[in-house]
């Protein structure tokens, strides 16, 4: 009988993060990695539809006994990898990028319910969206296309439609005899 370890919780045994990736590429004042391990963990929860076991009592056959992992490394780096594709470099990114990740992954599992899936990946892509809006600072990107080679020139396309002249038949009943 293997018991926990004082510095490992029960969210930790029964949602293994391997690596705490580092967010911050450039200097700036040191990530958390508690916060970062939360949100994956988080992600990986919500993801599958899990919840954090309860501690058995004291009177439990599993009393004392270390947690088995619920999640499988597959699935625990399936969360990981698309939150880090994003490549969040604070909490808020992380944030953004976990949902992504959360509606994903839900989208996927939801493969046999075709609206589900829709509108769950139709909720990704505006996070995506509003992931992208976050980086930008909500800048707008304006393109304009000037015509250098002939300014004046304007394209019309004006098509004249005839119409057929329409007969007109007249029908009449045949005379009873």
């Amino acid at each position: 009988m293997s018991e926990i370890s004082s510095e490992e919780s029960r969210e930790d045994l029964a949602f293994p993060v391997a690596t705490i990736p580092n967010l911050s590429p450039q200097v700036k004042p040191a990530d958390n990695p508690t916060v970062i391990k939360k949100i994956i963990q988080g992600a990986i929860k919500a993801a599958y539809g899990l919840k954090t076991p309860m501690e058995p009592g004291s009177y439990h056959p599993d009393f004392g006994k270390k947690q088995h992992p619920l999640v499988t490394e597959d699935q625990v780096e399936l969360v990981t990898h698309l939150v880090l594709s994003l490549q969040p470099v604070d909490a808020i990114e992380c944030t953004l990028a976990t949902q992504y990740a959360i509606s994903y992954v839900q989208g996927v599992r939801h493969a046999d319910h075709r609206a589900v899936m829709t509108e769950l990946f139709s909720f990704s892509h505006q996070v995506l969206e509003t992931l992208l809006k976050f980086r930008t600072k909500g800048a707008q990107q304006i393109s304009v296309n000037y015509n250098h080679n002939n300014p004046q020139q304007i394209n019309t396309n004006i098509q004249v439609v005839q119409e057929k002249p329409v007969e007109t038949i007249e029908v009449c009943e045949d005379e009873r005899a």
